[in-house]
């Protein structure tokens, strides 16, 4: 459906272009038009939708700079296919022009376009839907006017000086990369994860977390699982956290710091990617990637490898319980990143079978992380440590490049939460529908975390009601935009 989608748009749009009597002017903008073709293109395949803001928010040089070796032969093939579908519209609409031209047929091509956008219902809602959170409309309002909009009394969304909270127990954090619910099913996949499964009968297990707005990438989804709030920055997209001054949302690392806990953050791939480093740096974290990380630890081309990341995880999380001070020691998993997931051929004589595709790499995720939680359970400290489990996102990737997404979508695809946290307040009931904006809440119960500090789900508890409204989401931008205080806009003041 979404290629049927595009390839309308793009017909619709070579239909309009061929009124354009000046043929230099038509053919700049038939170049443009197949630009966007090719750039939707990639976004169908990469992230089954088309081009939205997630997919805007992670276009930087940096991140071509990471990702262009992997994708080096694909960037070829779509610059080649660019030039011949250039040439072949020019041709096509060359002839169509002649027809259109010699014919009074405005009035078809009126009722036409009137249909396709705002009767086909598709395309007209996705491209709406799409840039969501990329509008800021006007004037950037205050963070106390935004919030009087929401309808929220300021006065509940605490300044970060105002906050006070005291210490729990330690926590453990554990993303792991695109590892989705129907991974977990026997009916689809197998027996891909027994431990996880074990872990699902004895601790308390969610199996109703979905995905939301402003949450289906790295980025969005940390920002959001920290704060509360969806990770949509307006134009400036990740890049924002680079020039951030000084950041007044309530998120888990500022309660956390204010509670006097040491954090670190580890990961295999570059902290350069998508923002994460200066992110991090503003939540009171210590952050190691994989540039920080052991030089002879092997490495694909998103970084360090899940294997050597849980084994630096223990060694961390040693060295943290050493300090005598609560702790939070977050990981994020890399190796079943899009495409296809970076199987580990060291860990075939545990997992078993061939070492290829994204159900040996889920294996091994699996395998790692029960090591990694048996590990946790012997230590000393574990009665003082809880511990949370959760995907980023769902898996990236459409079934023409990613062959799980076929099977993943027999099923809707949600989430998972998993923790050892056993007082949980508001969430006693596993079968409750979670999202990324009931995290933060549910992390700091489970540790006994107190704070004064409320998120947006405390203040406006019929959020998830709203997660589809643009508007809404569209305000929740310019409150994000409100409280990540730029250094030029503290410069003027």
């Amino acid at each position: 459906m979404l290629f049927i989608e595009l390839v309308i748009m793009i017909f619709l749009g070579i239909l309009l272009s061929c009124k354009i009597k000046n043929n230099w002017l038509r053919n700049f903008i038939l170049i443009l038009l197949e630009a966007l073709f090719i750039i939707d293109i990639i976004s169908i395949l990469s992230q089954n939708t088309h081009i939205n803001y997630s997919f805007l928010a992670n276009i930087d040089l940096t991140s071509i700079k990471i990702t262009k070796d992997l994708f080096l032969w694909e960037t070829i093939a779509v610059f080649i296919i660019f030039l011949i579908a250039i040439l072949l519209t020019i041709i096509f609409s060359s002839k169509l022009s002649e027809k259109v031209k010699s014919k009074n047929n405005d009035g078809f091509i009126l009722i036409f376009t009137l249909i396709i956008l705002f009767f086909s219902g598709g395309i007209f809602v996705t491209a709406r839907k799409s840039f969501t959170g990329t509008d800021i409309g006007g004037r950037l309002k205050s963070r106390d006017e935004i919030l009087k909009t929401l309808d929220i009394d300021p006065e509940g969304y605490l300044h970060i000086d105002e906050i006070q909270s005291f210490s729990g127990k330690n926590i453990v954090l554990i993303y792991l990369e695109s590892l989705e619910q129907n991974f977990l099913k026997p009916e689809i996949f197998g027996s891909l994860t027994p431990n996880i499964a074990k872990l699902s009968k004895e601790w308390s297990y969610f199996n109703n977390y979905i995905q939301v707005p402003g949450t289906g990438w790295t980025l969005g989804a940390l920002y959001a699982t920290m704060t509360g709030l969806p990770g949509f920055f307006g134009l400036r997209g990740n890049k924002i956290f680079a020039n951030t001054e000084k950041s007044e949302v309530i998120s888990i690392g500022k309660i956390l710091q204010k509670a006097g806990y040491n954090q670190l953050y580890l990961n295999g791939a570059s902290l350069d990617y998508s923002g994460k480093r200066y992110f991090l740096a503003l939540q009171g974290y210590e952050a190691i990637g994989n540039e920080e990380l052991d030089p002879h630890y092997p490495r694909h081309e998103w970084g360090v490898r899940d294997k050597d990341i849980f084994e630096e995880a223990k060694k961390q999380y040693l060295k943290l319980s050493q300090e005598g001070k609560p702790f939070n020691l977050t990981l994020l998993t890399v190796d079943l990143h899009f495409p296809d997931g970076f199987p580990d051929k060291r860990l075939t004589h545990i997992v078993g079978g061939e070492p290829l595709g994204t159900e040996y790499v889920v294996k091994s995720t699996d395998y790692l992380l029960g090591d990694f939680i048996d590990f946790i359970q012997k230590q000393e400290n574990s009665k003082d440590t809880v511990i949370f489990i959760l995907p980023d996102h769902t898996l990236m990737g459409n079934s023409f490049v990613t062959s799980a997404v076929k099977k993943l979508n027999m099923q809707e695809r949600k989430l998972f939460l998993l923790t050892n946290a056993t007082n949980i307040k508001d969430y006693s009931d596993p079968e409750t529908i979670i999202t990324y904006y009931d995290v933060p809440k549910i992390i700091l119960n489970g540790a006994g975390i107190s704070t004064n500090a409320k998120f947006l789900i405390d203040l406006k508890p019929d959020l998830l009601s709203l997660t589809d409204n643009k508007e809404f989401l569209d305000a929740l931008t310019k409150l994000n935009l409100a409280l990540l205080i730029q250094k030029k806009e503290k410069e003027n003041e």
